[in-house]
C-alpha cells in the first residue's frame, strides 16, 4: 500500500510539473524573428532612432558620452561628442530625431534632462524633465517624437515604470504607469499604427502599446538584452540595439 501511495505521489508531482510547463509556454509571448545581427563599434549603445532624411540610425553611448550616426548595417557614419556636464560625462540613455527641426534630442539620465542638439552637433539647450530624478539608475531611459501632434513620449525605467507625454517644449502633459515588463529601456513611435513600441532589457520583451500604455502585443527576444528600438513600419522591421554585447539586430514583424 505504501509503495502504491509513493507511486501515485510521484505520478501526481510529474503531472503537475508538465501541466505547469505547458501553462508557461501558453502564456509566454512569441519570439520575434531576427533577420540579421551586426556588431557595433559603439561602446554600450543605449537608445536608437531612425533618421528619415538620410535613412540611417542614431544611437548614443552611455559609456563615452558620444552621439553616433550609423547606417542600417551598423557602420559608423559620424559622431558627436558632448562636453562634460558639471565636470561629469553625461550618462546618455535615449535619443530621438525631430525631422521638422533637424534636431536630435538625447536623454542625460544623470540629471533627468533632455539635451537638444542641432544636426551640426551644436548644443541648443538642456531641459530638466523631472525635479526628482530616479535613484539607483531608475531614471529616464527613452524618448520618441510624434510629429503629427508635435508631442514627445518619454519612459522612466522603474520604480515606477511610466510613460510621460509632453508638448513640443518638453512640458509634461500626462503620465501613465505600466506593468507589462520588469523595466523599460527604449521607445519609438509608429506613425502608421499610431502606437508605441517599447523594449525591456531585463524581461527581454518588445511591447507594442497604445499612447496610454495599454498593451496591444508582446514579443520575446531571448538572444539579446535590448536597450533601444527604432521601427521601420513600411518594411515591417524593427531595429534594436543591445549594450551587453554592442550589437544591432534587425527583426521582422510577421503579424504586423
Amino acid at each position: 500500500m505504501n509503495n502504491m501511495r509513493i507511486q501515485l505521489s510521484v505520478f501526481f508531482s510529474i503531472s503537475m510539473f508538465f501541466l505547469s510547463c505547458d501553462s508557461e509556454l501558453e502564456n509566454s509571448p512569441p519570439v520575434l524573428h531576427k533577420i540579421v545581427e551586426y556588431s557595433l563599434s559603439v561602446i554600450e549603445p543605449s537608445g536608437l532612432t531612425f533618421d528619415e532624411k538620410t535613412s540611417s540610425l542614431w544611437t548614443v553611448s552611455d559609456q563615452t558620452g558620444k552621439v553616433v550616426n550609423i547606417d542600417t548595417s551598423g557602420n559608423v557614419i559620424r559622431q558627436i561628442i558632448l562636453p562634460p556636464f558639471d565636470l561629469t560625462l553625461p550618462d546618455l540613455e535615449g535619443i530621438t530625431f525631430n525631422a521638422e527641426l533637424s534636431e536630435l534630442l538625447v536623454i542625460n539620465e544623470l540629471n533627468s534632462s533632455i539635451v537638444r542638439i542641432s544636426a551640426s552637433g551644436r548644443i541648443i539647450e538642456s531641459v530638466r524633465i523631472m525635479e526628482n530624478p530616479g535613484l539607483a539608475n531608475n531614471g529616464l531611459e527613452g524618448i520618441c517624437y510624434k510629429g503629427d501632434t508635435k508631442n514627445y513620449f518619454l519612459i522612466k525605467e522603474n520604480d515606477p515604470k511610466i510613460i510621460i507625454k509632453t508638448d513640443s517644449n518638453l512640458l509634461e502633459l500626462e503620465r501613465f504607469e505600466v506593468n507589462f515588463s520588469n523595466d523599460l529601456s527604449g521607445i519609438d513611435y509608429d506613425a502608421v499604427s499610431k502606437t508605441l513600441w517599447i523594449v525591456s532589457e531585463s524581461s527581454r520583451y518588445v511591447i507594442n502599446c497604445n499612447l496610454e500604455g495599454d498593451e496591444i502585443r508582446k514579443y520575446s527576444i531571448d538572444s539579446m538584452a535590448p536597450e533601444g528600438i527604432a521601427i521601420d513600419p513600411g518594411n515591417k522591421k524593427l531595429y534594436i540595439v543591445s549594450d551587453d554585447n554592442s550589437t544591432l539586430g534587425i527583426f521582422s514583424i510577421l503579424d504586423y
